[in-house]
């Protein structure tokens, strides 16, 4: 029992050892914490120092130019007072500085009051400077003798110099922290070494102690070793195989998730652009709705459409939407010319295809882009071409703030995009065409001095009859709109029938009729008779 305590001692007296150290150095961390907790506050005390003397002399600029103007009368004396107003790093900025910078309440509540001081010690100087420009040097000399200035000044001075007394009796206050921190610091440290020198010389007893024991356990250990390392050896190698397999999983895993995670964001952009398309007929609220979409459906960090002129060769851009919307740094992008005739938008525009660029921040061709770049934050753009009637007028441009955003799969959903866009937009072309057409035709037959019916095949009754076929007839037109057109034509009605069904077949186009009037009057009338779409339907046309 007494040999195995003794034999046990150098083991507690090691960890007790250990345990002494592990304590000093706690202390030592704590004390080297604290010191350069202590420092960090030197140094804002210091810097607080500093701006206050830089503010106090901003401040004395701004009065002694004016006086100098005053004087002088030369506005060149006025520039340290305008450094002093105006500049970025005036006396604004100090203030700002000032408050970023204190964190003692005391200190906070004396800037508080020193703000007001110096905004009247300043609009007290701007008042000088406006009678001397006004009044001359008497109006203002007077102002200055008013003593009102002055008054300001000692204020400002006053309010500086108790900060900066308060700044002193801080540093003071944190320089005793500092050197008590070092003085902790010392002191760990060369008990420490104490600690660590016993430490070793125990470390040596124990040790020569233990050579002679394990001594003889080494022989039976080297003949373990070589078994023990091939054992390893193979281990090691089926896990660093396991290991790359499974990396190589996780990266599939991870690049499969992006991909799905971008497909989908582009298919919530297509689904949101054709329910645009269906609702929307104008063209600017189209385009604008559709940049809306692809920015807050389709999470891309800008969408622009620019308008291709082909003859200019320019591309106006007509609606920006996104974070960045303000840093688009061109009105007007010439593809023809450098630097963007290699870019992606000229060469979308001139193949009428879908180009994009995996990494725009690295890429050549949109090194000009740069301040709108790093602005957004995009690492990949695409330009998807938009036509109309199979002529390329404008390009949609989307940016995305994740670099290798495109590939095949997206770039066939980008041109899916552009297919229905330009499908919406021959639509509203052709509604265009047929309106504008509806009005020539409505302003013709208005104003045509020919006869002019529109009659409902189907029914016979007169739908529409112009100036000139209301005089003709003695009816108006309210009156001809209840009347069917086998009142007025003297034919039998199957004769009319057949009429009617050869006008519709195109078989037959030119009529002789003879038509009653509203005095009873029958007059021969030559017809000629077609039919035309009005209000979604094929009626008849009759001219006399």
């Amino acid at each position: 029992m007494k040999r195995n305590l003794i034999r046990s001692r150098p083991k507690i007296l090691l960890v007790l050892a250990f345990a002494m150290i592990l304590g000093l150095t706690l202390y030592m961390v704590n004390s080297l914490q604290a010191l350069i907790d202590s420092n960090r506050r030197l140094h804002r005390t210091l810097v607080i120092q500093g701006r206050l003397d830089e503010l106090l002399t901003l401040v004395t600029d701004a009065e002694t130019a004016p006086r100098g103007y005053v004087i002088m009368g030369n506005e060149q004396f006025l520039e340290p007072y305008y450094d002093a107003v105006l500049s970025k790093k005036g006396i604004n900025w100090h203030l700002q500085e000032l408050h970023q910078l204190i964190i003692d309440p005391q200190q906070q509540e004396q800037l508080g009051m020193l703000e007001p001081v110096i905004s009247t010690k300043l609009a007290f100087m701007k008042k000088v400077v406006a009678l001397r420009k006004s009044d001359g040097f008497e109006g203002a000399k007077k102002l200055i003798a008013s003593d009102l200035g002055r008054k300001a000044m000692d204020d400002v001075r006053s309010h500086i110099a108790k900060m900066q007394k308060r700044e002193n009796v801080l540093l003071q206050q944190r320089s005793d922290l500092a050197n008590t921190s070092m003085g902790q610091i010392i002191f760990s440290m060369t008990a420490g070494m104490g600690l660590a020198l016993s430490l070793i010389f125990l470390s040596f007893v124990i040790v020569n102690r233990e050579v002679k024991r394990r001594k003889s356990a080494e022989e039976k250990l080297q003949l373990l070793n070589s078994e023990l390392e091939e054992r390893v050896t193979e281990r090691t190698e089926k896990l660093i195989s396991s290991n790359e397999n499974l990396l190589a999983e996780v990266e599939l895993r991870r690049h499969n998730e992006l991909r799905i995670s971008n497909l989908s964001r582009l298919y919530a952009t297509l689904s949101q652009v054709n329910q645009t398309i269906l609702h929307l007929k104008e063209r600017t609220q189209l385009f604008q709705t559709i940049c809306r979409v692809a920015v807050e459906n389709g999470k891309f960090g800008l969408a622009w459409i620019g308008e291709f002129e082909h003859e200019t060769a320019l591309v106006t851009p007509k609606v920006v939407y996104g974070a960045a919307e303000t840093f688009l740094p061109f009105q007007l992008i010439n593809i023809k010319k450098e630097p963007f005739h290699q870019g992606i938008i000229a060469l979308a525009l001139e193949s009428g295809k879908v180009v994009f660029s995996k990494n725009i921040q690295t890429d050549p061709s949109t090194q000009h882009w740069k301040e709108m770049i790093v602005a957004g934050g995009f690492h990949a753009a695409a330009s998807v071409p938009i036509r109309c009637n199979n002529v390329v007028i404008a390009s949609l441009n989307l940016y995305s703030c994740e670099a290798d955003f495109f590939t095949n799969e997206e770039t066939a959903l980008l041109e899916e995009i552009g297919d229905d866009i330009s499908f919406a937009l021959d639509t509203q072309h052709s509604e265009e065409a047929l309106r504008q057409s509806e009005q020539r035709f409505k302003m013709m037959f208005e104003g045509h001095s020919a006869i002019m019916l529109i009659i409902d095949p189907d029914t016979g009754f007169i739908m529409e009859a112009n100036p000139a076929a209301q005089k003709f007839y003695g009816w108006t037109l309210d009156e001809l709109r209840r009347i069917r057109i086998q009142e007025i034509n003297t034919l039998n009605p199957e004769e009319i029938e057949v009429a009617i069904a050869q006008t519709r077949s195109g078989e037959k186009t030119c009529f002789l009729f003879r038509h009653r009037r509203a005095d009873g009057s029958i007059r021969d009338v030559e017809v000629f008779s077609r039919t035309i779409a009005s209000n979604g339907k094929s009626n008849l046309y009759h001219c006399a």
